[in-house]
C-alpha cells in the first residue's frame, strides 16, 4: 500500500506484457524458484480478478480509499483462507501454544508471495532504494552489538527478564534479536542516536520501515 500511494509500485504497468514478465522473474527469483513464470501470472490474474483490486492509483481521495478497501480485503482473504484451512486439520476446539501450526494452503501461499515479488520487483530491487537499506542496515547491526555486549541495561523489562532466564548465549542472541524487532523504525533510529551519539539516518524517510526486523533475523 505504501509503495503504491508513493509512486513506487505503478499497478497499470503489470498490463503491459514485458513489464509484468519482468515483475513476476523477480517474484519467481526471490521467493518461489521451483514455480514456473506461468503459475505466477495466473496467479496474480486470479487477484487481477477480484472485484476489490485496484487497478491504477491516481492519488484522488475515493483512489485512497479504494486501495485502503483493496489492503483490507487482501488481509481477509489470506486470513480466512488460513483459518479455515487451519480448523480442517486441527478441529475447532481452542488451540494453545505449541498445540498445533497455522496451515497456509497452497493457492494463499502463491497469492502471498506474488505480492512480495512484486515489493522485491519494483522496492527492494531498486537501485534508488540502496543508500537506504545500507544505512538501515547500519542500525541494526549497531543496535545488535551494543545491546548483546550490554546484557540487560538497554532491554526492556520484558526482554531483560528474557535475558535473565536465558539458558545459554544462543537464547540471549534471540532475545536481543526480539528486542529489536519488537522497535518501530523512529525508535530504532532513536536510541542508535542516543547510543552513538551519531545520526546516520539522514538518507532515510520518517516513514521508511526497517527491513528485516523479524524472525528470519
Amino acid at each position: 500500500e505504501d509503495a503504491i500511494t508513493g509512486r513506487t509500485i505503478d499497478l497499470e504497468r503489470l498490463a503491459d506484457p514485458m513489464e509484468r514478465a519482468a515483475a513476476l522473474y523477480v517474484v519467481q527469483d526471490w521467493y518461489m524458484p521451483d514455480e514456473p513464470l506461468d503459475v505466477l501470472d495466473e496467479t496474480l490474474a486470479r487477484l487481477e480478478a477480484e472485484p476489490y483490486w485496484l487497478p491504477s492509483f491516481t492519488g484522488s481521495m475515493r483512489s485512497a480509499a479504494a486501495l485502503k478497501d483493496m489492503t483490507s480485503q487482501l488481509i481477509g482473504r489470506f486470513t480466512r483462507s488460513a483459518i479455515s484451512a487451519t480448523r480442517a486439520t486441527h478441529g475447532q476446539d481452542a488451540m494453545t501454544r505449541y498445540g498445533g501450526e497455522v496451515v497456509v494452503p497452497e493457492q494463499t501461499h502463491l497469492e502471498i508471495a506474488v505480492l512480495k515479488g512484486l515489493a522485491a520487483a519494483y522496492v527492494m530491487s531498486s537501485a534508488s532504494q540502496q543508500p537506504v537499506y545500507e544505512a538501515q542496515e547500519e542500525i541494526i547491526r549497531d543496535l545488535y552489538s551494543r545491546l548483546w555486549h550490554t546484557g540487560t541495561h538497554y532491554l526492556s523489562p520484558l526482554f531483560a527478564e528474557l535475558w535473565q532466564t536465558a539458558a545459554d548465549d544462543d537464547a540471549r542472541r534471540r532475545v536481543v534479536v526480539d528486542q529489536i524487532a519488537s522497535y518501530t523504525d523512529v525508535t530504532a533510529r532513536r536510541l542508535h542516536a542516543e547510543l552513538f551519539d551519531r545520526d546516520i539516518t539522514h538518507v532515510t524517510a520518517a516513514d521508511t520501515p526497517l527491513p528485516g526486523l523479524g524472525s528470519e533475523l
